[in-house]
């Protein structure tokens, strides 16, 4: 007599009640593995990392004189407001002074499913050579810093 014989042989020989509270202890854990899958879906819809897009400014010469101009949009995907603590500048690993526009952009919070556009500047006289590499490390509240690179050769 196989296993398979044998489990057939006693679920026969169970009264109905008993193959009924076996079903309902089935039920009950697949319920509870499912609350458990709910859960940490939920979670990560609430704590989802923002999205940002930098682009350098589609021009011919520097923009503003003295700036280069990248354009920024932030999304937040999660449910829960965040917002941007620090905005980082590095040319060719120095840390470079830059700015947002509007002034307040990365004061403010993104709240939940939402986005914001605006401007990142970057002072000219900071990138002397043609080989230099720029990066721009955002810091959010919540979530992993996000690092985004150029070469000189996305600008004029």
């Amino acid at each position: 007599m196989n296993l398979l014989d044998h489990i057939l042989a006693e679920w026969a020989s169970m009264k109905t009640v008993e193959k009924a509270s076996l079903a309902t202890g089935a039920l009950a854990a697949l319920a509870a593995l499912l609350n458990a899958l709910i859960s940490l879906f939920n979670g990560w819809l609430e704590h989802r990392r923002l999205k940002i897009v930098l682009r350098p400014y589609d021009f011919a010469d520097v923009m503003f004189g003295d700036y280069y101009l990248f354009e920024l949009k932030i999304v937040n995907p999660a449910k829960v407001s965040n917002f941007i603590r620090e905005l980082l500048c590095y040319v060719d690993c120095r840390e470079q002074p830059c700015m947002t526009d509007p002034l307040e952009l990365l004061a403010n919070p993104i709240d939940g499913y939402r986005q914001i556009n605006g401007w990142v500047l970057l002072p000219a006289r900071a990138v002397r050579t043609m080989a230099a590499t720029i990066s721009f490390v955002f810091v959010p509240v919540r979530g992993r810093h996000i690092r985004i690179k150029f070469d000189r050769r996305h600008f004029p």
